[in-house]
């Protein structure tokens, strides 16, 4: 598990910490990771183990180069990723709409929303046949 305790800028957007399960290649890593970082709790520590500045992208840029993708891409950006990943079911079982919304920690149901595109047609016809739920179109 990783637990999320702030945001780059202080507390989490809900002002919450919470505790994201790491699928196996991503546990893998950062159990790898933990060998040869410094151990300050941070994935990324900065200089005297503190946060990053704003912008460090882990050295996706550098990632980029090499695989020779010449889209501009935010570190961020993987994020959105993970999520289509996750909901499309490229990596093992589809996670649904409520479990990637968990997943990513988002306060509202609508913000996941923006992969329902890509869930089987079942769940979001479900979702969508429900009182309490919104689609923008």
């Amino acid at each position: 598990m990783l637990t999320v305790q702030r945001s780059f800028d202080g507390p989490t957007k809900n002002g919450r910490s919470r505790r994201v399960p790491l699928l196996k290649p991503a546990h893998e890593a950062l159990t790898e990771w933990r060998k040869v970082s410094a151990s300050t709790g941070l994935v990324f520590p900065g200089d005297r183990g503190r946060c990053r500045k704003r912008g460090f992208n882990a050295g996706l840029s550098v990632a980029l180069k090499r695989a020779e993708i010449k889209r501009h891409l935010r570190f961020h950006d993987l994020r959105h990723t993970c999520a289509s990943h996750l909901v499309s079911g490229t990596w093992g079982g589809a996670f649904t709409l409520i479990e990637v919304k968990e997943f990513l920690g988002h306060s509202s149901i609508s913000t996941t929303m923006r992969y329902a595109n890509l869930v089987n047609g079942g769940i979001l016809r479900a979702a969508l046949e429900t009182d309490h739920f919104f689609a923008a179109e």
